[in-house]
């Protein structure tokens, strides 16, 4: 019936726009032959952040077949006007920035209408305060069908769902019976299925009765049914029900159930009950009276259980459907994970069980080999270039023998690992400081030959340059095989990955290149110039690519500073002061402007970050 429904409302619509085109005419031109095609319709306005200054206001609102919605706000002694925007579908959006005069509780009101050029085909209005409250905002929409010969009227509903701060946890509702759940994570805006229900001649009420956020209210709309009967005035029954207990698993709901028709019957008036809960794919037809008891013990389906009566004493066909609400006894768990402000590392584990109150034990499976059978545990991970994201799980085993093992799985990716670990920087500073002394040294023999005149046959100068490059490089060597060698049995440093080469690599390039501008004051040379450019621009690259693919902290970005600094100005005193074919250049300013800049990197550093 439902995809009968939405194919006659396509086809309509289908039609108009088919007129629209073969006679030359807009949307709205043809409007008056198709009023119930063409319409708007405001939802709600509410503020998207109270705490906003300016705050905005948010307008939601529903235009089918609308070429271009024009808003119209009134706030106070202010109007606004806007376009608004096509969200998708029929849905609409404006966004208002409002001034001083309008705050939470203030009147306002919205126009809006539907237009196609300088022709307004429909109107929407809307009066009604600044909703500050956070609830959800729901939007209402019936699609009723064609009534048949018994006087019934199929009515399928579904709303569209968007929340601002919270999780949306609800029922349906029809003429005041209980349906099916509603859950609607925070921050989304989704559109519900609802249920389709019968309704007869009168007067009838649906929507979404909210039982969490707590403080928001009902979202309720009352329509009225007109649908005569054409066969032997029949006429549908009303069923009630009370229920005690839940079903599933080892658990059984007690349910009293009665049903009620308009047209008197006699007092032994026999009647066929079904109960909603089939058995091996057969309906368990019960021959009854007016009222009956039924135990559940299967189950129950989104909706509940769908219980239909006919009475066997009169010659026409009555009927009589209603749901039977029963919760279910075994569980369904959905977790939660909340990341460490200060350890990136470190997630907060929790899981919401339903029903609540289900006895039951936890089991955790964080996806990197480690368990736990806390309630809400917490984990800190360890992430390597081979794994940096991890699936965990949790499995919900209720105390009822009878009930499934429940679980949910969430894939996590850590922004943790060499990049973002305090005990790491050790390793890394020193790994970049060696590599960059290094570097340097590489530097100081350029110089000496292109502008100390240091030759071959007087190689003491460089023999004792390379000798220290020499065993620089075995130091550092020896370094990373350590580091290597321990990396997998640190409990929070792994073996380096890209973010710590590239931390490495921008901190030697750094101090050779100001070891290079310092040679270049006092060597000019083209080579030691252009030494100095390469080792700085690469310095810039993989500084930038360091910043922007690892994340790293503050206080690690001004440590690895302060590393620079203080290792480059230390290597071009120790140059100045033992190297004497370098020492006749005299001292230039850049060592000394390296110190400085060092000594307050230094001290800040250790000032912000030592101890945090």
């Amino acid at each position: 019936m439902n995809a009968a429904w939405n194919m006659a409302g396509f086809m309509v619509k289908a039609g108009v726009l088919a007129l629209a085109a073969a006679c030359g005419s807009s949307v709205c031109q043809v409007h008056s032959a198709w009023a119930d095609v063409c319409h708007v319709k405001i939802a709600t306005v509410y503020v998207e952040n109270p705490a906003a200054t300016p705050m905005v206001a948010i307008v939601k609102l529903d235009g089918d077949v609308c070429p271009r919605i024009h808003l119209r706000l009134t706030c106070g002694t202010q109007q606004y006007e806007q376009d608004a925007t096509q969200v998708a579908g029929a849905q609409w959006e404006g966004r208002f920035q409002l001034g001083a005069e309008c705050s939470c509780g203030t009147a306002v009101s919205v126009i809006a209408s539907c237009e196609d050029g300088n022709v307004t085909c429909m109107r929407g209005e809307y009066q009604g305060v600044l909703d500050c409250s956070g609830c959800p905002h729901i939007i209402l929409i019936r699609n009723l069908g064609a009534c048949d010969e018994v006087g019934v009227m199929p009515v399928g509903t579904e709303a569209t769902i968007a929340t601002t701060s919270g999780e949306l946890r609800g029922h349906w509702t029809f003429d005041g019976q209980l349906l099916g759940p509603v859950i609607v994570a925070s921050g989304s805006t989704v559109n519900v299925p609802g249920p389709t229900n019968s309704a007869r001649d009168g007067t009838h009420t649906y929507g979404i009765v909210v039982d969490a956020p707590s403080n928001c209210q009902d979202v309720l709309e009352t329509f009225t049914v007109t649908c005569p009967q054409t066969v032997c005035n029949q006429r549908y029954g009303t069923i009630t029900s009370t229920v005690d207990g839940c079903a599933g698993g080892s658990g059984i709901a007690s349910a009293h159930l009665s049903v009620h028709f308009d047209v008197p019957f006699p007092s032994n008036c026999k009647y066929d009950w079904n109960f909603g809960d089939e058995a091996s794919g057969e309906p368990t037809i019960v021959d009854g009276g007016a009222s009956e008891d039924h135990d559940y013990r299967m189950p129950p389906g989104s909706n509940g259980y769908m219980v239909v009566v006919v009475p066997k004493c009169v010659d026409c066909r009555m009927l009589a459907i209603g749901w039977v609400h029963v919760e279910d006894c075994c569980p369904s768990i959905v977790m939660t994970t909340h990341e460490d402000p200060d350890d990136p590392c470190k997630y907060q584990f929790d899981a919401v069980v339903q029903p609540p109150g289900v006895q039951g034990t936890f089991e955790w499976h964080f996806g990197d080999g480690s368990q736990s059978t806390e309630r809400a545990p917490t984990h800190t991970y360890q992430t390597s270039p081979s794994m940096t994201s991890f699936d965990a799980s949790v499995k919900f085993t209720a105390r009822d023998p009878a009930c499934p093992v429940a679980d949910d799985i969430v894939t996590l990716v850590p922004r943790c690992g060499i990049g973002h670990g305090r005990e790491c920087w050790g390793w890394i500073l020193a790994m970049g400081a060696l590599f960059g002394v290094i570097l340097s040294l590489g530097v100081l023999l350029l110089a000496l030959s292109l502008c100390a005149g240091v030759q071959p046959a007087n190689p003491g100068t460089r023999s004792i340059i390379l000798g220290l490059l020499i065993g620089l490089g075995i130091l550092s060597g020896l370094g990373l095989l350590l580091w290597y060698a321990t990396c997998g049995d640190g409990p929070k440093c792994p073996c380096p990955n890209d973010c710590a080469w590239l931390e490495i690599g921008w901190m030697s390039l750094a101090i050779a290149a100001l070891v290079g501008a310092y040679v270049s004051g006092c060597c000019s040379a083209w080579a030691s110039v252009t030494v100095f450019g390469v080792f700085a621009g690469g310095a810039g690259y993989l500084l930038s690519r360091w910043w922007g693919d690892c994340d790293p902290s503050l206080c690690q970005v001004m440590a690895s500073f302060s590393v620079v600094l203080v290792t480059a100005s230390g290597t071009a005193f120790s140059y100045l002061a033992l190297i004497p074919q370098i020492n006749i250049c005299g001292r230039t300013w850049v060592p000394v402007v390296v110190a400085t800049a060092a000594a307050i990197v230094v001290a800040w550093t250790a000032g912000n970050c030592i101890g945090m």
